[in-house]
């Protein structure tokens, strides 16, 4: 009955960690956070905060509205808007909204309640935690971070290769840490731990630790692993990089659809058993290697 309720416990709180470890190295190598959320916010998010308007959403989401333009003509506009919004502090910047015709974001003083989903002004003195929107949504599976991926000083792409590859390598890292965390807890905890509860939770969270780790070293669009080898390619192969990486993304995702379509004219797992046996095999050893 409360097997799905502890699933998803355990599995965001390592979606979690693992989104923690990019934010720790796009924070250290100076990055924009644009976003950090708690769970994933489908349509609307539960609480938004935004610490350069200084105010507090709730039930936010994205629409589209029109305000005059100054000239007596009418522009549309990208808002969040919120079903209550409450003024926490003074705010650092004007709000602002993004306005699709001219593709900048303008001053949002003739909109009432609607705050900025992004900031034109980067120069801005303030430290850099401030420039992060923080979020509760309401899809209790995970979490994620948004990186500013442009090639601006604070864009993920005017840093160095390694730098690169470390912010995509944070999360599996993490993951690896929680692993030997919990491996510690495991052999040196009494069966008391946490009023006995602690050592299943330290078993559950190594091993979706280590699941997630393994996930996404693929080199899948979108997973850390297609970012990690283009830091390598880019290293060693710059002329070629891109081409090398889009095959690659090609090919793996020919394998994923072949398996996935193949699954409708078959009774049991196959060929997609191997990733997740091949996970469980990998635990087991582990477990017997530190004499559990």
């Amino acid at each position: 009955m409360y097997y799905p309720l502890y699933f998803l416990l355990v599995a965001s709180i390592a979606i979690m960690i693992h989104e923690g470890g990019h934010y720790l190295f796009a924070r250290l190598f100076g990055v924009r956070v644009e976003r950090a959320s708690l769970f994933f916010n489908v349509y609307f998010t539960l609480l938004k905060y935004d610490p350069l308007t200084g105010r507090l959403d709730l039930f936010s989401r994205k629409v589209d509205a029109e305000i005059p333009d100054g000239d007596g003509q009418m522009k549309t506009v990208t808002f969040n808007r919120g079903w209550l919004s409450l003024p926490l502090h003074r705010p650092l910047v004007e709000p602002q909204v993004y306005d699709k015709a001219t593709d900048e974001f303008v001053t949002a003083s003739s909109v009432l309640h609607n705050y900025t989903e992004a900031h034109d002004n980067k120069d801005i003195d303030v430290p850099k935690w401030r420039r992060t929107q923080y979020c509760l949504g309401w899809l209790p599976c995970g979490g994620y971070v948004t990186l500013d991926r442009s090639n601006t000083p604070e864009g993920m792409l005017s840093k160095t290769n390694m730098q690169q590859f470390l912010i995509n390598f944070g999360g599996i890292l993490f993951n690896i840490i929680t692993i030997a965390v919990c491996f510690a807890i495991l052999i040196f905890a009494g069966s008391d731990f946490l009023f006995g509860f602690g050592l299943d939770f330290a078993y559950s969270l190594a091993y979706l630790s280590l699941f997630l780790a393994a996930f996404n070293v693929l080199p899948l669009p979108g997973l850390d692993g297609s970012g990690m080898l283009l830091s390598l390619l880019n290293y060693f192969l710059p002329a070629k990089a891109r081409t090398i990486l889009r095959h690659v993304n090609s090919l793996l995702g020919v394998i994923v659809f072949f398996i996935v379509a193949s699954s409708w004219f078959r009774d049991e797992w196959a060929i997609e058993r191997w990733f997740f046996d091949g996970v469980a095999m990998l635990f087991d050893f582990l477990v017997e290697a530190c004499g559990m």
